[in-house]
């Protein structure tokens, strides 16, 4: 995820810097930046499954838990069952 991130964290100096070196011809290009850096974001979140709430509520509903997990899906079948 790193990588991702430090290559978004880039866009913004590097419009500062297109900036300062007059290269945008007098246009503003600052939400570039952010656009990229966005987007960069997103996509590390998305690479590394941030975005899976299920995976995610299940991983912590297994770990800090201490009690027996019985997880049914909208049939009532039983998907899932641990014991601790």
């Amino acid at each position: 995820m790193a990588p991702l991130l430090l290559i978004g964290m880039c866009f913004p100096w590097l419009v500062v810097v297109i900036r300062s070196m007059g290269l945008t011809g007098g246009y503003e290009i600052s939400f570039l930046g952010i656009i990229f850096t966005a987007v960069f974001a997103i996509l590390a979140l998305i690479k590394y499954g941030y975005f899976d709430s299920v995976q995610q509520a299940v991983t912590n509903a297994i770990y800090k838990s201490n009690e027996c997990l019985l997880v049914l899906d909208n049939d009532k079948n039983c998907t899932i069952i641990i014991t601790v």
